[in-house]
């Protein structure tokens, strides 16, 4: 508490000091007790989650990646001109990238997400 009586941490506080513990430490068990318990999450939902989240991260770093391939090809296209070799790559990465995208929402509203 500062010198002025109000809550305010002061100006030249260098350490952190923890605030004292309250009186009626009883109170405060009794109202710890009344909240919920959580709930456990048993291994298999943990390795169904880690699943998920590792498919899904790869999804991202797939459609990531064929996005970055999309501008490369365009910048190439831009400077080298018109090729077939440059559409025909533009068209299977767009293609790619739309599956990626597919893949991130529906899995995300199967699992209701």
């Amino acid at each position: 508490m500062a010198e002025d009586g109000t809550n305010r941490i002061p100006d030249d506080a260098d350490e952190d000091i923890p605030m004292p513990l309250s009186e009626s430490t009883d109170a405060n068990a009794a109202a710890n007790e009344s909240l919920p318990a959580r709930e456990k999450i048993d291994t298999e939902q943990q390795h169904k989650f880690s699943v998920e989240n590792f498919k899904n991260n790869v999804a991202s770093q797939f459609l990531n990646v064929c996005l970055l391939g999309l501008l490369i090809l365009a910048i190439l296209d831009f400077f080298k001109g018109n090729g077939d070799a440059l559409s025909n790559g533009v068209e299977a990465l767009k293609t790619l990238a739309m599956v990626a995208v597919g893949f991130l929402f529906g899995s995300s509203a199967r699992s209701g997400s």
